[in-house]
């Protein structure tokens, strides 16, 4: 009886299964990666020194390229972290705060393992400006004393309805603490959904935490649907209004004619 000892230790665990990835490991340490970041960070990682390294990061699919931290012998790695392509063909980290400082504070053997994640793409809020991809994350407002976040639309990057609506269950979702700074994986149950691709989280946030938002979406094959709204998404792009910004503002109370006109058009 006393050969084991236990201690009951309670723990959160969000598990999403996504079995359309490849990945790909890359064995350095922190001062090569110095070396090939941009002003002696650890932003960027030159192609050629993953060439020489073994490591082949090219694919003919789309999708969304992570990379996963591991520190010296660590079992357990960072969350996925962004990796977007420059116009020199290296690769960028987008690093979230958490993340970026434990590297920062560390001194070693590093490795990096490359996820892709074949057919995911990111959402950017209509807050997105171009320069920083983080600029898109989604905020978490409060409205009649109750944490919400903004609502959000999934279109392509045109702003055209895909042939087929995104469920919730295919939503890849990260929260950040508007505290803490940490980042952690968020429940896509948690998303409420209004047909056929707005979307809102009321639950498990607080005022100003901020949300990074991927979905998967593979073509279809045969069943499509026709928006019987987008004649008024193409109006909304081609007058420079972004459709998501409208809606945000029906949310926020504030009412100006277009946004009057959008909110009519959708069926609010």
């Amino acid at each position: 009886d006393n050969k084991w000892n236990y201690e009951h230790i309670e723990h959160t665990l969000s598990v999403q299964i996504i079995n359309n990835t490849f990945y790909v490991d890359l064995e350095t340490n922190t001062g090569m990666l110095k070396r090939n970041g941009l002003n002696n960070s650890f932003d960027r990682i030159e192609n050629d020194y993953l060439i020489g390294s073994g490591v082949n990061l090219s694919t003919r699919y789309t999708g969304t390229l992570f990379a996963i931290i591991f520190k010296g012998d660590d079992k357990f790695g960072s969350l996925p972290q962004e990796v977007i392509k420059n116009e020199d063909g290296d690769y960028i980290v987008k690093y979230d705060n958490e993340t970026l400082s434990d590297l920062s504070s560390f001194t070693g053997n590093i490795t990096i393992r490359f996820m892709f994640y074949r057919y995911l793409y990111r959402h950017l809020s209509y807050h997105y400006d171009g320069t920083d991809i983080n600029t898109g994350l989604v905020n978490v407002r409060s409205k009649d004393d109750s944490p919400m976040s903004e609502l959000f639309l999934i279109s392509d990057k045109n702003d055209k309805l895909y042939g087929m609506p995104v469920p919730t269950e295919n939503l890849l979702i990260y929260k950040e603490d508007h505290e803490s700074n940490q980042v952690t994986h968020f429940k896509n149950d948690d998303v409420q959904i209004t047909y056929p691709n707005i979307y809102r989280v009321r639950k498990d946030v607080n005022q100003d935490d901020k949300l990074r938002v991927y979905y998967f979406y593979i073509p279809p094959y045969d069943l499509t649907y026709k928006y019987m709204y987008q004649f008024y998404y193409a109006y909304l792009k081609h007058n420079k209004l972004f459709t998501s910004s409208i809606i945000d503002k029906k949310y926020s109370n504030i009412v100006v004619r277009s946004a009057i006109l959008a909110i009519f058009c959708l069926g609010f």
